[in-house]
This record gives C-alpha cells, structure tokens and sequence, in this order.
C-alpha cells in the first residue's frame, strides 16, 4: 500500500516511476541495458507514468584501485554521459516519447543543452 498516494494525489507511487539501476562499470553494457529497459518498458506503458533512464557507471572496486591517481569522474562518469548523450538521439520516436528522466553523472551545461535540445526533435 503506498500510504503518500493514499492521503494526497500529488504525489506518484514508486510503482509508476520505474529507475532501474544499470549496476555495470562498462559504457557497451550500460548503453545494452538502457536499450533493453526503454524496450521493457514500451511493450507495458503506463501513460500516467515517468520514464527514468539511469546512464550511469558503477564503478567496481577494481575501478577505484587501477585509477586511483585519476578521478571517477573522468574515468569513468564524463565518457558514460559522452556516450549516452550520444545515444539519445538514435532511439526510435515512438520510444523517445516514453522517456521522462535521464540520470546521468556530473551534468555541465553542455549536456544539459543536449539534453534539452531533444525536445525540439519531437
């Protein structure tokens, strides 16, 4: 039962704001797993519902011991946004349409800008 949908409509239950945690240190793997998530998705849409896509690494603790001079933020975060930023644009409309949030590392307002530009590409 979820008791804040209960007492008050502004608010949406967890169930209809679906973000399932990729959980990879690895871009190829993280870009498969969104994919396979907007697809899983699509096939149950919830029109009353948000959309979240989270293109962020894990970094494994290997990650940390091999860059430790580095930071995660450019070992592993800056590319990961890179690459999603790149992908957005190249999913299906009809599968565009579904996604409300995209979750990502370390935002500067270039990405930001990227972002928001897809929105005219509607």
């Amino acid at each position: 039962m979820d008791t804040v949908n209960d007492e008050s409509t502004l608010f949406w239950p967890c169930t209809l704001i679906p973000s399932p945690w990729p959980n990879t240190n690895k871009i190829d793997s993280l870009l498969q797993i969104l994919e396979s998530e907007l697809d899983t998705r699509c096939k149950s849409c919830d029109p009353m519902g948000f959309f979240v896509s989270q293109g962020v690494l894990t970094p494994k603790s290997w990650d940390v011991v091999r860059k430790w001079c580095s930071t995660l933020r450019s070992a592993l975060s800056q590319q990961a946004t890179e690459r999603v930023l790149q992908w957005l644009p190249t999913i299906a409309e009809e599968k565009k349409e579904k996604i409300n949030v995209v979750i990502l590392d370390f935002v500067d307002e270039m990405s930001s800008r990227g972002i928001i530009s897809l929105n005219s590409l509607r």
